[in-house]
């Protein structure tokens, strides 16, 4: 066989292979770098799923505006703490200095959730009398919509 022949033959696997792959990637469900405006993002499906007209989806997306600048400085007081909490890793154990780090980013988690209870709170009052029935189908999926992705996820 000549070199030209099985060169060509390897190009043509090449190419084929890289096609497979691109379209493993494009059909996955839930891929992580699908672009931002995906319909997969919880707001997207909320609004899907209550069946939000457009004055209430502009109510909502100033309510999660407002949610995620809370989360945020919340968030941001937990990654701090928590360096602090293992930056005595390297210094003279003490424990009452570990505890109270450790109270104060419980406290902080405790708010968290208590800012995002509050946050379905003031999506159930968005919502209409006819979209109440939506709204609590929805409620029961939050724990699945709202779960670290599978790879995240260490038992299942």
């Amino acid at each position: 066989m000549k070199k030209t022949t099985l060169l060509s033959i390897v190009i043509i696997i090449l190419i084929l292979l890289n096609i497979a792959t691109l379209g493993f990637i494009f059909m996955k469900e839930n891929h992580p770098h699908l672009p931002e405006g995906r319909i997969n993002e919880p707001k997207d499906i909320i609004i899907k799923k209550l069946h939000f007209d457009e004055e209430q989806q502009r109510n909502y997306e100033i309510e999660i505006t407002k949610h995620q600048k809370e989360i945020s400085e919340i968030d941001k007081k937990i990654r701090e703490n928590k360096h602090k909490l293992y930056s005595l890793l390297a210094t003279p154990y003490n424990e009452e200095k570990r505890d109270s780090l450790i109270q104060i980013v419980a406290a902080n988690q405790k708010k968290v959730e208590l800012m995002h209870f509050n946050h379905f709170v003031t999506i159930k009052a968005i919502c209409h009398q006819d979209q109440l029935a939506a709204y609590n189908e929805l409620t029961r999926e939050l724990p699945k919509l709202f779960a670290p992705p599978k790879e995240l996820r260490r038992h299942e």
